[in-house]
């Protein structure tokens, strides 16, 4: 056999050509004696030598066929000698070496043997890369070919290799081996040093395991079944253990893998000298490294670094360069500039809202160019490169680009706005030419390596040195970074350590806290949290990064565990690494430097893979080698692996597959595919699903599934409320420290809600679970025969899986959207809205029913939540104090339901009134109830008995609720008549048939009937109204007082001229807790004010709107009395310790209100505000149950129904959500309507709300820069008022004193300090009695802000203090889909006092404000409190300090805008003979152009000239004379009359420069303050200034109101009679345009679209503009120049002086219309309100 093998593998030689040759050289060749190096150097080598070389061959010139000459080049490509072969003979030459060489191809590698010989007269010169040896040369004696060279591969000095040739790249290229070489010696230098140093180099494993450090593991797979190798990221663990085991300062070249995504500077493999020293710190590390690098740069490059390197923080480095490693050398620092531009630019540049906007500058060097066209070309060639194109497309917007050229109004920057543009010109002392570049980005703490400016600085900066603008940096500037923030937020395309709390080590895990301060903030807020960590850069490449480790076990496991909530097992990947650390180890630091980067640097090379042997491409393969390779079969089966799709998700089919063991180890054969939704909804990948499997098939892990087998486990339907609680939290928060110590009360309230924090979230989430059960298995267990209807086969299907993906999708967007938008109301910050954490029980419940969707409109609909309903408003009128018991004699029984509330109120008032009409008419003659005409008695209004059928019709209107409300009873009782009867009777004659109309015209009711309630009332009561029929202008607004409660007189007052007229009342209102103010009215005087007026004649239904107000009668006690000295007392506190929530009482005058609510006729209530339940469940109830029949198409029964009568003919609705009663009826049931319950809750809210009043009524002092006062009076300044002996001196006195005292008393003040200080004070001095008496009756502060001017001086113009409020509240508030609400620390909302509404209570508020008693509407703060969360520690101090500093930065905002200073101007330019008229363009909303200001003046002969021939050559232009340094027009330009200009047209094109304007004098200087304008816009007419000679004439708009537009026209013709004397045209007339009506065109489009566009109002629609002719009126002007308005424009028509047409002059560029600039606010934010559809439409998407 073994023969036969042997036969089968003889081959002939012939088969293999090269066989030959292989056996040649497979022979010994001969060593060399001498090297090609050596012989270079020897200057005066030995002739005759008898010499072996080795090398490769290169080019050749053959002389003749006898002689041949050939370099041979050294080993290593440095340097060559020529070779002299000729055929003569020599001693020892072989004979066959001439034709052999001759033969050879060059780069063959060879053995030389020869004689060395001097060379006289070297012909050729050095040229490429290898150097020649020129002074001796090589006769040749022998040669022996090594390998053979193939012909198939072309080699010449131009060739270049390919990646998959590196071992060509690297035998062509010698700056690739020099690059090598280099890389060595600097290697042996640093091993040298640190040697020397005392660094011991320890070698560590390369096979690892996977740890979450960071950065992606590449995984050894090993024949261990399900055990994986991991490839180190960097040996950090183990040096951090060898510090622990006694080896003091380590140091290795360490080979690092990382499965990252490729680019120049990163590979996949790479070596760090990696570096660790125990006990020393950051500076120590910082000390060697500099040391080293210094040494490095001095002996290799010759270049000296400084000392020590200058530092950086990473905060400073983001700032100014936009990178957290910079390049310095470049300049073109970054600088933040947002605040300086216009509201309108920042809209152009970007989407965000409230961005940051950055600026940086670049210039091109001097010698090179600085001329604005070539920046021009440059720039537009940049963005429109591949690199450029990519910040155009940013999505936080495109930069925005100017280019300075002083030949346009301010240098090119006039669309930066005046400030913004001095202010650039000032910080970058710009020259013509230089690019100025704005970028946005979003306000948010810096994160990651760069922001967008930052890297367009880069590209600009690269791009300007590529095409010679910019002479590149030949400096080395190298630094420290530090101070990083220890942990960032987790990106998505980065695994971080695996944790859940969205926060990733910035750096690694390991990093320490740098200060104790920091150590502090660890537990406080995270992210705030500096690390110890530092990079060392030089010229913006990061060489290396270090830290101080954390060397505490302890700590580094609270690290993972509690920051970076790291689940166990993710800890446990660490156990090896917290042992070492319990075990004694001593603090460490150290460092890695990037040793491929630090030899690139270097050598100034551009990528790493110049500098590395064999490196990998951008795709992380070696293609020469071929790796990585694909995996066959065989081997993947011996290390268990197996290949999945890569970007399949889980379907249903392979769900369904894997989920089968689990039905079987659950024994349980009904289990369904929808159980198991969870997963799907997770977008599992199989590999995912198959860990699944592998937990399905453990018994000790199956547990970890309960949350998917939960449907079949668990028992059916129980509301869970927080009992067993599963980990104690015991650690409070930022604001508190321990659990509050007897506060029983509190730790009630904390059960009800999920919490601030979800908290409470196991609690709700194992109710949801519950209830999903309980919903499953009601769907079970209804004929379970039936069987399932969806099959796993279909679950199983494709199309299945596709649509349930997209719902997924579809859901998570949503979920994500509403995370990323909604407002935090469940925070404590929340200060807002009526809104707040929904309690758990009425989420519940909601949730609950909605799975069965029951419509309380009928009982067959809705059987439980019917019962659900009438139990619900029972609950809720057994709060407001309603009788329930028909037991209880002569009071009526109460009834109440969930409905929409106002309107039925309305309408049920507006069906009383009527009720005793229609029945009238059913009674008359030959009506169906006229047999009772003649004996039915009914009790008037005033007292005395009356046959119904003689009543009057004032009697009818004025009969008193109880007696309409009992005629049915009656109807039975004395006549015997049935329901159903009086029901088809009243059908006929009823409001609800016949019609308001039609019975308001029967009865000759010429006097609308009126509803009368406070003019702040909710907006829904005039809605209602007009719904209802009587129309929003019968609901009449009572004036309030001075704190937005009813007016008691007023009402007087209006009631009384009701009675006088005889004009019937439908009902009067009473609110409880008023929307915007928290104001309850005195609901005991409105019913004291209805017994007078009943016993005048005069009644109505008295109803309480206690939408706000009505949960808040549960802090009512029972036992609660009306008058009882004992209601002043504040109430006993039952809770102490640092988590103290103490109770709060409202005011007497409040309770006492309230208490009176249990006599108002009905109330609305609304439980989705105070009760904490979810939108929209309104409530309505009734005193007397009857009243409900009022809105039916049914009369009402005689005796009272039963509790599953269908409820939904009570109400308007057509639908009505069961699971609105249920959530109400549950949260009230499980919290309690009580003051043990909704009581205690409010109880504790009202504390933290009257925390928060006492900073409005304090906070500002007479040195604060701003005014901080609330709407409701100090209890020093009401009892001042009532005081008449009161002086302005003592008022200011007596209310400084109660705010000091408040300041010493309540702020800073924990919880308990206060009641421990309070408990040696008499009542009346307490802080909680103080407390109680701030604020408004019920938990919502209004209130307002206004400022001082630099010098101390009040601002007394409302609009400018409204302006400040605006800019507060749009900081703290969200408006747009651009802010992010999670970055928002304290929310406020906002409202408006409107005059008409407001009237003296405002103007009160003005007066208290500094501010003038205007007719003004006034913008005022506003916040609500609902939180019952701790109050305690510094939690209210820190928001209000918040809020103030906010109010100071727009402080200041507001002083920019409104202190006159010097700036540039500009003005419309009109001809004149002799004279120029110059308009100035006015902006009513910027202090320095607030004027409208027409001037004359000369300009000199030249400049004029100039003008002329320019104005005369492009008449369509307008021409602008604008100020060509910054003036004050008032000190400068007014009082001097001259001053320096620039004429530039309408196009941005200079005309003239340098222009010398004299003889500036002003014709109308009027001001155009809020104060000094109209109320309304002119009507019948649009007025205008008219001026200038007989011979040439000119108008201007007057801007009499804001919003307005600026209307000029030069050189028009006026045809009046008689002419206007040259007198009057010189001090300016007002000319009305007769045919206009300005107030009906008011407020104007944007000027773009008035003169551009299509359409009715596009310029050949628009009335102002050439050639058009009006007819006009002109009057004399009977004010001075500079006096103010209001009323400017009004004239006596008597006084005219002529009347005639105006004729608009032909040329167009003498009309100038703007209706931008004038309105604009340089200082607005931009509003992106239509980003909120495209945010939305992402959820579509999902769908597609």
């Amino acid at each position: 056999m073994a023969a036969t093998t042997m036969a089968a593998c003889t081959v002939e030689s012939k088969s293999f050509p090269w066989r030959n040759r292989l056996q040649a050289a497979a022979v010994k060749f001969p060593e060399e004696t001498s090297s090609l190096l050596s012989i270079a150097n020897l200057k005066t080598p030995d002739t005759e030598q008898d010499v072996i070389l080795h090398g490769y061959l290169g080019s050749s010139a053959i002389l003749s066929k006898n002689l041949l000459f050939v370099q041979l080049i050294s080993k290593d490509r440095t340097c060559s000698i020529q070779l002299v072969s000729s055929s003569k003979a020599l001693p020892n030459k072989d004979s066959s070496s001439h034709e052999l060489v001759k033969k050879l191809p060059m780069h063959t590698p060879v053995a030389v043997r020869g004689l060395l010989r001097q060379r006289e007269q070297p012909p050729e010169q050095d040229s490429g890369s290898i150097k020649k040896i020129k002074h001796v040369e090589l006769d040749l004696l022998s040669v022996q070919s090594l390998n053979d060279f193939p012909s198939d591969i072309i080699a010449t000095p131009d060739t270049v290799f390919g990646p998959d040739q590196r071992h060509l790249q690297l035998r062509a290229d010698v700056d690739l081996r020099r690059a090598l070489s280099f890389r060595s010696d600097v290697g042996l230098t640093l091993r040298s040093k640190l040697h020397g140093l005392g660094f011991v180099d320890v070698e560590t494993p390369l096979l690892f395991k996977s740890t979450p450090e960071g950065a992606r593991e590449f995984i050894v797979p090993t024949r261990r079944k399900g055990f994986a190798y991991a490839l180190p990221q960097s040996p950090q663990q183990f040096k951090q253990i060898l510090m622990g085991s006694g080896i003091p300062m380590y140091y290795q070249f360490a080979r690092c893998f990382r499965d990252e995504d490729l680019r120049a500077d990163r590979q996949p493999e790479f070596t760090q000298l990696d570096m660790e020293m125990s006990f020393v710190g950051a500076d120590q590390v910082m000390y060697i490294i500099e040391e080293l690098l210094r040494s490095l740069w001095s002996e290799y490059l010759n270049y000296d670094f400084p000392s020590p390197f200058p530092r950086m923080s990473y905060v400073e480095a983001m700032s100014r360069y936009g990178s957290d490693k910079p390049d310095t050398r470049l300049g073109m620092q970054i600088s933040r500039i947002d605040y300086l531009l216009p509201g309108d630019l920042i809209s152009k540049i970007t989407p965000l809202q409230a961005p940051v906007v950055e600026s940086l500058m670049l210039r091109f060097d001097q010698n090179l160019s600085n001329e604005s066209s070539t920046m021009q070309k440059f720039i537009a060639t940049f963005f429109d490169s591949a690199e450029g194109t990519t910040f155009v497309s940013n999505p936080e917007g495109g930069p925005g680009i100017f280019i300075v050229d002083s030949g346009k109004p301010l240098q090119g920057l006039q669309a930066l706005g005046f400030e913004a543009a001095e202010r650039i010109e000032e910080m970058y002392q710009i020259e013509d030419g230089d690019l100025i570049v704005l970028q946005a980005r979003q306000d948010h703490l810096f994160s990651g390596g760069s922001t967008s400016l930052g890297n367009l600085r880069l590209a600009l900066h690269a791009a300007a040195v590529k095409q010679g603008y910019v002479k590149p940096p030949t400096e080395f500037a190298p630094l420290w970074v530090i101070d990083f923030p220890l942990f960032s937020p987790t990106m998505q395309d980065q695994p971080g350590q695996g944790g859940s709390a969205g926060l990733a080590a910035t750096h690694h895990p390991f990093t320490s806290p740098k200060t104790a301060e920091d150590v502090d903030m660890l537990a406080v807020d995270p992210s705030k949290v500096i690390g110890d960590h530092y990079d060392v850069v030089i010229n913006g490449v990061e060489l290396g990064g270090g830290s101080r480790r954390i060397h505490s076990a302890e700590m580094q496991e609270f690290v993972m565990r509690d920051i970076l909530k790291m689940s166990p097992e993710r800890v446990a990947e660490f156990s090896h690494l917290l042992e070492v650390l319990r075990a004694g180890c001593p603090p460490h630091a150290g460092i890695a430097l990037g040793f491929d980067r630090l030899i690139t640097l270097m050598l100034g090379k551009s990528s790493m893979r110049e500098v590395i042997a064999f490196p990998k491409t951008g795709k992380g393969e070696d293609v020469l080698v071929k790796s990585p390779g694909r995996l066959s079969d065989e081997i993947l089966k011996t290390y268990f692996l197996h290949i999945h799709p890569t970007d399949d998700q889980i379907s249903a089919a392979s769900l369904a597959h894997t989920m089968q063991p689990l039905r079987s180890r659950l024994g349980n054969d009904k289990l369904q595919l929808p159980a198991f939704s969870p997963l799907l909804g997770l977008g599992m990948t199989r590999f995912q699903l198959d860990r699944v499997y592998e937990l399905v098939r453990s018994p000790t892990r199956l547990a970890k599934l309960k949350f998917i087998a939960s449907p079949i486990l668990e028992k059916p339907f129980v509301i869970k409320m927080a009992q067993d609680k599963p980990k104690d939290r015991t650690d409070g928060n930022i604001y508190t420290s321990k659990n509050p110590e007897d506060d029983e009360s509190h730790q009630m309230i904390s059960s009800l809600f999920l919490g601030p924090h979800a908290e409470n979230y196991e609690y709700f989430k194992s109710n949801i679970i519950t209830i999903l059960e309980a919903t499953r298995d009601a769907r079970l267990n209804y004929f379970p025969e039936d069987g399932p209807f969806i099959s796993d086969q279909v679950q199983a299907s494709a199309t299945f899986g596709k649509h349930t993906d997209k719902i997924d999708k579809a859901v998570k967007k949503a979920a994500e959207l509403l995370s990323k938008h909604s407002v935090p109301w469940w925070s404590p910050r929340y200060a807002a809205h009526m809104c707040m954490d929904m309690s758990m029980p009425s989420l519940l419940g909601y949730f609950m029913t909605m799975l069965y969707n029951p419509n309380n409109v009928s009982i067959e609909a809705s059987p439980l939540t019917m019962v659900a309903e009438i139990e619900a408003g029972q609950q809720i009128c057994e709060m407001l104090g309603y009788n329930l018991s028909p037991e209880v004699n002569h009071v009526p029984v109460g009834w109440g339901h969930i409905t929409c509330g106002g309107t039925v109120a309305n309408l049920e008032t507006r069906n009383l009134k009527f009720y005793p009409l229609a029945l009238r008419n059913a009674v008359k003659d030959f009506g169906p109830l006229s047999f009772i005409a003649d004996t039915f008695l009914v009790e008037t209004c005033s007292g005395p008995k009356k046959l119904f059928k003689n009543l009057s019709k004032w009697e009818l209107l004025n009969l008193k609720v109880p007696t309409v409300l009992e005629i049915p009873d009656r109807l039975s009782v004395e006549y015997g008549i049935s329901s159903a009867f009086l029901q088809n009777t009243m059908k006929k004659f009823g409001i609800q048939s016949v019609g308001l109309g039609s019975l308001e015209l029967q009865y000759d009711i010429d006097k609308p009937i009126q509803y009368m309630l406070a003019s702040t009332r909710h907006y829904s009561w005039p809605k209602g109204g007009a719904i209802a029929g009587i129309g929003s202008e019968n609901i009449i607004g009572i004036p309030p007082d001075y704190e937005a409660r009813l007016d008691l007189a007023e009402l007087d007052k209006h009631l009384q001229a009701s009675l006088e007229k005889q004009q019937a009342v439908y009902a009067v209102v009473s609110i409880v807790g008023s929307t915007e103010e928290g104001a309850v009215d005195p609901l005991r005087g409105v019913l004291e004010l209805r017994r007078k007026y009943q016993a005048q004649g005069l009644s109505f239904v008295v109803h309480a709107d206690a939408a706000w107000g009505g949960y808040f009668a549960s802090m009512i006690p029972k036992d609660f009395k009306p008058g009882d000295p004992k209601n002043a007392e504040p109430p006993k506190q039952t809770g102490k310790g640092d988590g103290f929530v103490p109770d709060a009482s409202l005011r007497v005058e409040t309770q006492e209100d309230i208490y009176a609510m249990r006599e108002a006729d009905s109330i609305t209530v609304d439980p989705h505000k105070a009760g904490y339940i979810p939108y929209p469940a309104g409530s309505l109830c009734y005193r007397d149950e009857r009243m409900r029949f009022l809105i039916t198409w049914t009369s009402p029964y005689i005796s009272r129904a039963g509790t599953t009568e269908s409820i939904g003919i009570y109400g308007v609705e057509g639908s009505k959500p069961g699971a609105s009663a249920m959530s109400t009826w549950l949260a009230n049931r499980c919290i309690g309507t009580g003051t043990e319950g909704y009581g205690a809750l409010l109880a504790e809210v009202c504390f933290t709300i009257s925390r928060l009043s006492a900073h409005w009524a304090a906070m500002s002092t007479k040195t604060s820069s701003f005014i901080c006062v609330p709407l409701n009076l100090l209890p020093s300044e009401r009892k001042a008022m009532q005081d008449p002996n009161t002086t302005p001196e003592t008022y200011a006195q007596a209310v400084d004193k109660e705010k000091q005292k408040i300041r010493e008393r309540i702020f800073n003040k924990s919880n308990q300090e206060i009641i421990d200080e309070d408990a040696d004070r008499v009542t009346e001095d307490k802080a909680m009695v103080l407390l109680r008496a701030l604020g408004s009756d019920l938990n919502i502060n209004a209130f307002a802000l206004n400022f001082r001017y630099s010098d101390g001086t009040v601002n007394d113009d409302v609009e400018e203090a409204n302006y400040l409020n605006r800019r507060v509240v749009e900081v703290l508030s969200v408006d747009s889909p651009e802010d992010d609400p999670t970055k928002i620390p304290f929310f406020l909302t906002s409202t408006e006092f409107e005059h008409e509404l407001y009237g003296e209570c405002a103007q009160h508020f003005k007066k208290r404000l500094g501010l003038a008693q205007d007719e003004l509407s006034l913008f005022v703060l506003r916040n609500v409190l609902m939180t019952p969360f701790p109050t305690e520690g510094n939690f209210i101090d820190k928001m209000v300090n918040i809020f103030q500093g906010v109010v100071e930065k727009e402080v200041e905002v507001c002083r920019k805008r409104n202190e006159t200073k010097e700036n540039h101007h500009s003005f419309i330019m009109q001809d004149g003979p002799d004279r120029v008229y110059l308009v100035n363009r006015s902006m009513f909303y910027l202090a320095s152009r607030r004027r409208q200001l027409i001037a004359s003046a000369s300009i000199d002969e030249k400049s004029l000239s100039t003008y002329r021939d320019a104005k005369k050559n492009n008449p369509d232009e307008t021409f602008f004379l604008s100020t060509a340094q910054k003036e004050d027009i008032s000190a400068t330009i007014l009082s001097n009359g001259a001053f320096e200009a620039v004429i530039t047209s309408k196009s941005g094109k200079t005309i003239a420069q340098k222009v010398q304007v004299t003889s500036f004098t002003a014709i109308k200087d009027r001001p155009l303050n809020s104060k000094y304008r109209d109320h309304a816009y002119p009507s019948g007419h649009m007025p205008f200034y008219l001026y200038g000679t007989p011979s040439s004439l000119h108008i201007d708009h007057m801007l009499l109101l804001a919003p307005n537009i600026q209307l000029s026209a030069s050189n028009i013709t006026l045809s009046v009679s008689p002419p206007i004397p040259s007198s009057a045209l010189k001090t300016g007339c007002i000319l009305y345009l007769d045919d206009i009506q300005e107030s009906a065109m008011q407020p104007f489009l944007p000027t773009s679209h008035l003169v551009g566009g299509q359409g009715p109002t596009s310029a050949q629609n628009f009335f102002f503009q050439s050639g058009r002719t009006f007819k006009v009126s002109v009057f004399g002007d009977r004010y001075g120049v500079s006096t103010g308005g209001p009323g400017l424009g009004e004239v006596d028509y008597a006084e005219r002086l002529a009347t005639g047409e105006l004729v608009l002059g032909n040329e167009k560029g003498d009309i100038w219309v703007d209706s931008e600039m004038v309105n604009q606010d340089p200082f607005k934010r931009p509003s992106q309100t239509a980003k909120w559809r495209e945010e939305f439409a992402l959820i579509g998407k999902e769908l597609e």
